[in-house]
């Protein structure tokens, strides 16, 4: 049977509580502290990654919203510059059209000044040659060449137009071109006066308008010896006998006048005839009253 000793039992229990007092106050405590403190610091660090967390949430979604705003931002930029680089696109066109169209005008202005000027310049010129030929057709009448030896001149010049380029060629010299002329005299039986005139022509340079010379010598001589040349259009060959009434009705119009009259015959009259002297018409056509039919009953 087992032996306990009550006291044995009293003084282990006493140790016990002794025992379990020095934990509780040196062990226990301390390190419930210490668990306590470390659960703090953990709830601490916790609480702290959380805020760290809801910080970098409100960051995040600070920052998406931000994000967000300057998308838009930069979508109304975008579109904002694609309206207003449109803009200046449309308007460097029409400015580009504008210039365009004021260059083009002012083109059109200097050219059409250009043509004027060069217009003026060669009726100037024009004018200048014509007065020279007309001068020179009087010299010519004034050294009382005959016309019938001005005529076979001018047909000479018009059968051999070799004869004329050789006349104006800068190459050819002065010798050869009098001695081409006087061939001509010599063989065609034209009186000096005229080769000596024709060669006075290559001399100053205006061989060139002999055909222009002869020409105005023909009006020249014309006047001078009151020739008046009148051209009629007949609309058929009935109506040439009618030559005898017009040529006494010009005759009557240009009593000092010689009528030379020439003929020709154009169906698209219709009837009757048209008479040129001059700058003048004289109008006897059926066509001819026919329009001036027309424009009295249109007003025209």
């Amino acid at each position: 049977m087992l032996n306990i000793d009550p006291w044995n039992m009293v003084m282990i229990v006493i140790n016990l509580l002794v025992l379990y007092a020095i934990f509780r106050k040196f062990l226990y405590k301390p390190v419930m502290n210490v668990i306590h403190q470390r659960e703090e610091l953990i709830q601490g660090q916790f609480d702290s990654a959380k805020k760290t967390q809801d910080d970098a949430l409100a960051l995040k979604a600070d920052y998406e919203e931000k994000l967000e705003q300057a998308n838009v931002k930069a979508d109304q930029i975008i579109l904002a510059a694609r309206d207003q680089a449109k803009e200046e696109h449309e308007n460097a066109i029409l400015e580009t059209q504008a210039k365009t169209d004021r260059m083009i005008e002012k083109a059109k202005a200097d050219i059409e000044k250009e043509q004027k000027q060069a217009q003026q310049e060669v009726q100037g010129e024009i004018a200048k040659l014509a007065l020279i030929a007309v001068n020179n057709a009087k010299v010519l009448y004034r050294l009382n060449v005959l016309r019938s030896d001005v005529e076979q001149a001018h047909k000479i010049f018009k059968k051999v137009p070799f004869l004329l380029e050789t006349l104006t060629n800068p190459v050819v010299s002065e010798e050869v071109k009098e001695a081409v002329l006087d061939k001509i005299v010599r063989q065609c039986e034209l009186p000096d006066l005229l080769g000596n005139f024709m060669k006075m022509m290559c001399r100053i340079g205006e061989i060139g308008q002999i055909t222009d010379i002869f020409n105005c010598y023909y009006k020249y001589w014309d006047e001078r010896n009151h020739i008046l040349h009148a051209e009629v259009i007949y609309a058929d060959e009935e109506t040439k006998k009618e030559k005898a009434s017009i040529l006494k009705q010009l005759e009557s119009i240009y009593p000092k006048e010689k009528i030379v009259l020439s003929e020709k015959t154009d169906a698209s009259l219709l009837g009757g005839y048209v008479v040129h002297v001059g700058y003048e018409e004289y109008d006897h056509s059926y066509e001819g009253k026919l329009r001036r039919l027309e424009r009295k009953l249109t007003g025209r």
